[in-house]
């Protein structure tokens, strides 16, 4: 279902030093944002709701610990129109450079903040407005990174492309296991409360600083120089409603149904060394085992460029269905193996899924539309699924303990996202109808593009 432009204007080979700097830099930002995204996930699951709100009780403290983790989606979709801006109107590279600094600081100043026991009240207040340019800027990289890739590489490989995107986020939450896993492994309880939760925040700075100097000489997408000069559009916000409005609401429902079961990995680690007593370094040392083994992205990426994105997400989807009570009964055993094999089966899909996002996303729109409508529809899904912590934990006190509704739950987001992915497919089978060709004459005719994004 691809409504780009003339093919001849996004698909020009990159000298092999440009390319290896351009997926260098790609990678290094998507690094950094899901470092970022595991550390305050994992701080939020271990540390938070006693270093910020101590006085709030275990249940509630973990609720507000984790209400903080989502005030950081409910900033990206303001996050996602402002950088979408940015790219749309003056270019890729801009907005990129922006956001990794803007994270960067913010990151950093996380890792410096004083605790309620320190400063009371304005500790919990400043973690949230921090939180929330957090979120701000993370809004604005993906569907930058991820439109400058696909613009960037040659036809029939797009999908291969934008895995080097998706790599980085395995590379993130990796790096981001290690330090935490480091962090419980070498330190005591009271030396991670004390001083010790800082250290992985301020660890951020060192791949910021990479990061910018790469992105800095980044190069513009022919195809977006191309557009910007013989198709100037001072508003694509306006644009991307009024033109590609279905597209957005389809990317909403894939990335809510992907995201649920990331999200649901945060919950697990609360759940398993809370309510199960689970040995804390073990669970860690589990969920990051399974992170390195199941990471298939060049398989399914390639596989996405030759069988099309959806069939793929579809699969992907549809496990996610079967696995959704599976999931946590192999959990509530108590079983360390057990655990290894239920999240490993979990991270697997997830990198299925996530693999082809960056080819599947963008293509459903036009170059001045790109990282706006990919940003939008990206970031709204992002405020529905950053809530699957808190909403497990409200299911299970709901179900006296049991998980059989957050299994429920998950069930349906799956069965949402097959059913968005299906209707892509019906869409790009419409465009390419024989009538359909008769009476536009080509599939990416602007009639066509409007009708089935």
């Amino acid at each position: 279902m691809s409504t780009s432009p003339d093919a001849s204007t996004e698909s020009a080979e990159l000298p092999p030093a440009a390319r290896r700097r351009l997926l260098a830099a790609t990678f290094i930002g998507t690094v950094l944002e899901w470092y970022d995204f595991f550390i305050y996930a994992a701080m939020s699951a271990l540390v938070f709701d006693k270093l910020f709100f101590p006085a709030l009780g275990p249940t509630t403290g973990l609720l507000a610990s984790f209400g903080t983790f989502a005030v950081g989606f409910v900033a990206r979709p303001l996050g996602g129109l402002a950088f979408g801006r940015i790219a749309d109107s003056r270019g890729r590279k801009p907005a990129l450079v922006l956001s990794m600094l803007v994270v960067g600081v913010v990151t950093v100043l996380i890792g410096v903040l004083p605790t309620y026991h320190d400063i009371g009240v304005p500790a919990p207040v400043a973690l949230v407005v921090l939180r929330f340019f957090h979120g701000v800027a993370l809004g604005g990289e993906w569907g930058s990174a991820a439109s400058l890739l696909v613009e960037h590489a040659p036809p029939g490989k797009r999908g291969a492309y934008t895995a080097w995107l998706q790599f980085g986020s395995a590379a993130g939450n990796i790096l981001a296991s290690v330090t935490v896993l480091l962090m419980t492994a070498l330190l005591s309880t009271s030396q991670i409360l004390a001083w010790g939760w800082r250290i992985p925040f301020l660890v951020s700075f060192v791949i910021v600083f990479i990061g910018i100097y790469v992105r800095r000489n980044l190069p513009e997408s022919r195809a977006f120089t191309h557009a910007a000069a013989t198709a100037p559009d001072p508003a694509p916000l306006r644009a991307v409603f009024r033109e590609n409005s279905r597209s957005v609401l389809t990317v909403f429902f894939l990335h809510v149904s992907q995201s649920t079961l990331t999200y649901l990995i945060t919950f697990t680690i609360a759940h398993t060394t809370g309510t199960l007593q689970m040995d804390r370094p073990a669970v860690l040392s589990a969920i990051l085992i399974a992170q390195i083994v199941t990471t298939p992205f060049f398989f399914t990426a390639r596989l996405a460029d030759r069988i099309g994105a959806a069939k793929v997400y579809i699969a992907g989807t549809l496990a996610m269905a079967a696995f959704a009570f599976p999931f946590f009964l192999l959990i509530d055993t108590g079983s360390l193996f057990l655990t290894f094999v239920s999240i490993s089966v979990v991270c697997l899909l997830i990198s299925v899924l996530y693999s082809v996002q960056g080819k599947y996303y963008t293509e459903m729109f036009t170059v001045r539309r790109r990282v706006t409508g990919t940003a939008i529809g990206v970031q709204l899904g992002s405020i529905v699924a950053g809530l699957t912590p808190t909403i497990a934990v409200l299911l299970v006190a709901l179900g006296e303990g049991s998980t059989w509704l957050v299994s429920l739950y998950l069930l349906g987001t799956s069965l949402i996202g097959t059913a968005a992915a299906l209707s892509t497919q019906r869409r790009a089978a419409s465009a390419d109808a024989p009538s359909t060709q008769t009476r536009t004459g080509s599939a990416d005719s602007p009639h066509n593009r409007r009708r089935i994004g």
